[in-house]
């Protein structure tokens, strides 16, 4: 568990499927607020994990690549999907800039209740040792 998360095979599959169920339901314009909170989330995730220690250039792993991501996937999230989306073409309510807020919230909230108590599990380890 390099990255801190636990269990990480449970993480890794949620992180793989966010990824790519996520990228191809906003390629398509599915759901486009909701998933670009997902999206958002999981690039937030990626720079707090694995990115932010590197430094900002992306050629040294930072977080350039990853905020780029979150920053396209939270630009899209708060704005129309477009004609050509898959939400009109099936008439779906414009969710608009609420749902991605409430999403990016629940999503946060979740990632920080899962870190303390990852924090909190690694504090007991190191005094119990």
């Amino acid at each position: 568990t390099r990255m801190g998360m636990r269990p990480p095979v449970f993480w890794a599959y949620v992180s793989a499927f966010a990824e790519l169920a996520g990228g191809i339901a906003f390629a398509l314009g599915f759901l486009v607020p909701l998933v670009a909170a997902a999206l958002t989330i999981q690039m937030g995730v990626a720079i707090a994990r694995a990115h932010w220690a590197k430094g900002f250039w992306n050629s040294k792993g930072g977080i350039e690549f990853p905020f780029t991501l979150g920053a396209i996937a939270a630009i899209s999230g708060v704005a129309d999907p477009g004609p050509y989306s898959l939400d009109r073409a099936l008439g779906l309510p414009t969710f608009g800039a609420g749902a991605y807020a409430v999403v990016l919230v629940i999503g946060v909230v979740a990632y920080l209740i899962g870190s303390r108590r990852i924090a909190a599990e690694a504090s007991k380890a190191s005094t119990a040792a």
